[in-house]
């Protein structure tokens, strides 16, 4: 069913938290929904993206990026790493005006967050797209691990920071070999990236398992989530990301 933005959906900018294995805030990733403003309906981004127009996509990546600005200071204070989201559509726009790019670059700490999904990523350095990204920002890559692509861009170096993909990692934790399995996962790519974070870290089982691991921060549902208003909460909210 094609979907179509209007008047009665508004959009909110959640950001979700991701830690070191000492528990420290150390990454933000960004999450657009768009809320219904009568009806409980609510549209993740990655739904929504390929349904924008090219003003549509001006004006959210606009507002992403101001928000970032204005939390500069604390994100440089703190060192945290921020991942906004961006498909191809919204790729193509940063690239084509001058005035994104410029504001993206003063943003030493934000990463363009391309997902598996993206079109022909198996190419890697050949996509030209993913080439031209790769030119001008700091990317990261997520969902990595869900099989919609091959690791030749990963291979190629394209990016600083790998997100592995929830589903890939609760599926390997119900086997005995998950520990020594995924630490050679983690060894095999670390020297392709500056930082590798494992996502779906949504129960204490599973948190006292990647616990045993190295070199690798984590991301889910055990930690904190808030609207973006909310965000310099995140900071002061620590005790809950400390593992046992």
């Amino acid at each position: 069913m094609k979907i179509h933005l209007s008047a009665d959906y508004q959009s909110e900018i959640w950001f979700y938290a991701a830690c070191s294995q000492e528990g420290h805030l150390t990454a933000i990733e960004l999450a657009t929904q768009f809320v219904h403003e009568s009806a409980p309906i609510t549209l993740p981004q990655d739904v929504l993206l390929p349904q924008l127009d090219e003003t549509q996509r001006l004006r959210l990546l606009q507002r992403q990026i101001s928000l970032l600005e204005k939390h500069q200071t604390f994100f440089e204070t703190h060192h945290l790493l921020a991942f906004m989201p961006v498909d191809e559509g919204m790729a193509n726009t940063i690239l084509e005006s001058e005035f994104l790019t410029r504001k993206i670059k003063q943003l030493p700490f934000m990463m363009l967050d391309i997902s598996e999904t993206f079109l022909s990523l198996n190419l890697g350095k050949n996509n030209p797209l993913l080439a031209a990204l790769n030119r001008e920002f700091k990317l990261s890559l997520s969902h990595f691990g869900a099989g919609k692509s091959s690791t030749t861009a990963v291979y190629d170096n394209l990016f600083s920071c790998i997100r592995l993909d929830k589903h890939f990692i609760h599926s390997l934790s119900k086997r005995a070999s998950f520990l020594p399995f995924m630490q050679s996962i983690i060894d095999n790519f670390r020297s392709h990236c500056d930082r590798m974070i494992i996502c779906g870290v949504d129960d204490e089982i599973l948190l006292d398992k990647v616990s045993q691991l190295s070199n690798v921060h984590l991301q889910g549902a055990l930690f904190p989530v808030v609207k973006s208003d909310a965000f310099e909460t995140l900071i002061y909210s620590e005790q809950f990301l400390h593992t046992p």
